[in-house]
């Protein structure tokens, strides 16, 4: 397989034709072969090059009958996502044009750090219509696994939050909450292992498809909130400032994406849910700290910061100590030396004989007397 990647050449031009009849082929057959779920669908669609005129026109025409077949077939609707990923503008030009004609999204991607977070925005759309009210009480369970080390079976049931006060209403997060299925058959009343409990987790995980029923301003929204801005609107004038709404929920005050508090799950213990997060009690919005205290601390109390400053400060007494012996002792070494070179050295006729003392008395025999 290496052998035949490396055999390979780039060459030709890009040929969106082929790859969007390709993809449509793959999507009918699924729903033919029940591979797929009666709900929304979403298509994702990236290049890094251009094509020619014509078949930019085939490619869009077939694109058009393509979704209205596969809408006709499920009762939802097909959602084109399209990502230009290059720095030259050029290659924006068709993956904008496929966005608006076909009420999609589109993304410009010229940098490798906003791959991964252009690609995964398509679900904060399809969140959008999640947050519909027939959905409000929701809660989806994993199917169960083993935990670790205890290989005892479990689940995960997770929920979405969303600010319900915003039209559409704001996503969140999700709140998740992992436990043994011991735990739900003895809730429930059954018998360890019994069946009744994965029936009733299969029950309550299904959610109703939501209807993507967005207007035209909230949409237009959502296409601006990625990287390329403005540039990514498709109706032109039509929305004002104050038409443009929150797709995406912003941050606490000075509140990172990525965990740094290494023992916050032990900080927390005991406290309650308003203590816990970056909110007031009958408060509207986050306040500007949080009620828990945001050191960082370790098991016994002590913050890791005190424990980083001993980690360095140590070792660096004890190397400056080491090197305040070594050039005392250079020093002293030196010092003897010179001592010894600046004595005259004595010849024999200056010699003076020295007296070696004998004992008095025999040594009385011990263990480690020569026999």
């Amino acid at each position: 397989l290496l052998q035949l990647i490396d055999s390979m050449s780039a060459g030709g031009g890009t040929n969106f034709f082929n790859a969007f009849q390709t993809a449509f082929r793959v999507l009918e057959d699924s729903i033919v072969d029940e591979l797929t779920v009666s709900c929304n669908t979403a298509m994702l669609f990236l290049t890094d090059g251009e094509t020619d005129a014509v078949d930019e026109t085939n490619a869009l025409n077939l694109v058009a009958d393509g979704i209205a077949r596969v809408e006709q077939r499920t009762g939802h609707p097909v959602m084109i996502f399209s990502f230009s990923v290059s720095e030259l503008n050029a290659v924006d030009t068709f993956p904008r044009m496929l966005a608006c004609s076909a009420g999609g999204v589109w993304s410009k991607v010229s940098d490798d750090r906003q791959l991964e977070q252009s690609l995964a925005g398509y679900y904060r759309l399809f969140a959008l219509g999640l947050g519909q009210d027939e959905n409000e009480g929701f809660v989806a369970w994993v199917e169960p696994f083993e935990f670790q080390p205890s290989l005892a079976l479990g689940t995960v049931a997770s929920a979405p939050v969303y600010d319900r006060s915003k039209t559409p209403h704001l996503f969140l997060g999700v709140v998740g909450f992992a436990f043994p299925l011991a735990a739900v058959d003895k809730a429930l009343g059954v018998q360890a292992g019994d069946p009744a409990t994965l029936n009733r987790i299969i029950a309550a995980s299904t959610a109703t498809c939501p209807e993507l029923n967005l207007t035209q301003c909230e949409l237009e929204s959502y296409r601006r909130q990625g990287f390329a801005g403005d540039d990514a609107l498709c109706l032109s004038g039509v929305c004002n400032v104050s038409d443009f709404v929150d797709v995406e929920a912003g941050t606490c005050p000075s509140i990172s994406d990525y965990p740094s508090y290494l023992w916050k799950n032990t900080n927390v213990r005991d406290r309650t849910y308003q203590e816990r997060v970056c909110c007031s009690v009958g408060g509207n919005g986050p306040t500007d700290r949080c009620a828990v205290d945001a050191r960082v601390t370790s098991n016994q109390g002590t913050p890791i910061a005190l424990w980083i400053a001993v980690g360095i400060v140590v070792p660096l007494v004890i190397v400056i100590a080491i090197g305040i012996i070594c050039l005392c002792r250079r020093k002293r070494d030196s010092g003897d030396h010179a001592a010894t070179t600046e004595q005259p050295t004595a010849t024999y006729d200056e010699a003076i004989p020295v007296p070696i003392p004998v004992p008095s008395a025999p040594l009385e025999e011990g263990p480690f007397q020569n026999k």
